[in-house]
């Protein structure tokens, strides 16, 4: 099973970049408050389906996921993919 690039850290900064609440990422992802809470705190780890959903909600709205080299498992959020990272380290496999 393919994994997606987003953390909590992640998910936290891609939601300060689009100026979003939790309750915002809940309604555009169709995913609970109380699930997308739980992740963020690291309570708990999504389900795959719930990683896709936050993931697509996020690049609806522009923002991709980067995989660093520098500090792997904490992918760097980019507006848009091609700000000077070759297109091979993006992490588009859900």
């Amino acid at each position: 099973m393919a994994q997606t690039a987003l953390t909590p850290q992640g998910c936290i900064e891609a939601r300060r970049r689009l100026g979003w609440s939790q309750q915002d990422l809940a309604h555009r992802s169709g995913i609970s408050w109380r699930t997308i809470i739980n992740f963020e705190t690291g309570r708990h780890r999504p389900r795959h389906h719930t990683s896709i959903a936050l993931v697509r909600a996020f690049r609806e709205c522009g923002l991709a996921f980067k995989l660093s080299y520098e500090a792997p498992g904490e992918p760097q959020v980019a507006d848009r993919p091609g700000q000077g990272w070759p297109q091979s380290s993006w992490n588009d496999t859900i």
